[in-house]
C-alpha cells in the first residue's frame, strides 16, 4: 500500500523529469540544426563574395608596392574589401558561427595573400593602427593574418 501512494506521489514529478528532458533533448537538436543551417548560409556567401574579388585580386600581380596599390584605386577598394571579408569570416568563426576546419581553410588563403604580396602588410598595418581594429571586429593585439 505504502509503494502505491509514494508512485502516486511521485509520478507528476517523474513524468514532469522526463519532460524537462526531452524538451531539453528537442531544443538542443534544433539549436544544431539552425547551427548548421547559419554556417552553410555564411560558408555559401562569404565564398561568393570571395569569387567575386577573387578576379580582381588577381591584378595584384601586377603590383609592385603600396604606392602603386593606392594609386589603383579600383584595386585598392578591392583590397578593403577583401580586408573586411575576412574580418566578417574571422567574426563568425569567433561567434561559434564557423567551423574551425573551414576558418581554417579560409584563413590560410587569407595568409598565402599576405605572404605573397608584403605591400598588403604595409596596407593592413595602417588600417588597424590607431584604432582601426575596431572597424574589423578585432580587439587590441588580434590580428587575421598570423
Amino acid at each position: 500500500m505504502e509503494w502505491i501512494e509514494i508512485v502516486k506521489a511521485f509520478g507528476p514529478v517523474f513524468l514532469a523529469v522526463v519532460g524537462l528532458y526531452i524538451s531539453y533533448k528537442f531544443s538542443k537538436s534544433n539549436e544544431c540544426i539552425n547551427n548548421e543551417k547559419l554556417e552553410r548560409e555564411l560558408f555559401k556567401e562569404f565564398n561568393l563574395r570571395f569569387d567575386i574579388l577573387n578576379g580582381p585580386l588577381m591584378e595584384l600581380k601586377l603590383t609592385d608596392n603600396l604606392e602603386q596599390l593606392k594609386s589603383n584605386s579600383k584595386l585598392h577598394k578591392v583590397v578593403i574589401d577583401y580586408f573586411n571579408l575576412c574580418a566578417e569570416e574571422y567574426f563568425w568563426f569567433r561567434k561559434k558561427r564557423i567551423s574551425k576546419e573551414i576558418w581554417m581553410s579560409w584563413n590560410a588563403g587569407m595568409k598565402f595573400y599576405f605572404r605573397t604580396y608584403p605591400f598588403l602588410q604595409e596596407l593592413w598595418k595602417e588600417e588597424i593602427d590607431n584604432e582601426g581594429y575596431k572597424s574589423y571586429y578585432l580587439k587590441d593585439g588580434e590580428n587575421l593574418f598570423n
